[in-house]
């Protein structure tokens, strides 16, 4: 358990004053507490855990552009292409545009040809002409 109460299957115990709503890892991953997704990891909890209102907690990082939460998620062992149903963490990190995000996701081995619920890539939800499309392009093979 850290300091402010989080136990290994990442909620938080009950204090003095009552309940304290449960909080997961995808949730701790919205704030951007890497040193809780160290302690969460070192503590043996899933970090592949998927909610199906949130996602993965990788997912979740790159929803909320979370860098150093996804990769420290990854180094970890996330499962890189697991995010939210047919939502993947690249097609998150596609549509907000983050090129950091996308790069650390390819880098670990991301799936660029999945398609979503729509069949669209992750390629295909980014503005056309933008460096990141132009980086998809690359990836793909296309110049």
């Amino acid at each position: 358990m850290d300091e402010e109460g989080m136990n290994q299957n990442g909620s938080k115990s009950q204090g003095a004053g009552g309940q304290v709503p449960a909080t997961t890892p995808a949730e701790v991953l919205m704030r951007g507490h890497v040193q809780c997704v160290e302690l969460l990891t070192s503590h043996g909890v899933n970090i592949d855990h998927n909610i199906k209102h949130l996602g993965t907690p990788l997912y979740v990082a790159c929803e909320n552009q979370q860098v150093d939460c996804a990769r420290k998620l990854l180094e970890s062992g996330a499962n890189v292409n697991s995010g939210k149903g047919l939502e993947s963490p690249l097609h998150v990190a596609a549509r907000s545009c983050s090129v950091e995000l996308v790069m650390l996701l390819i880098d670990f081995g991301a799936d660029i040809w999945a398609k979503n619920a729509e069949s669209k890539r992750p390629m295909e939800l980014v503005p056309p002409g933008s460096p990141l499309g132009r980086l998809f392009l690359q990836k793909e093979g296309v110049s």
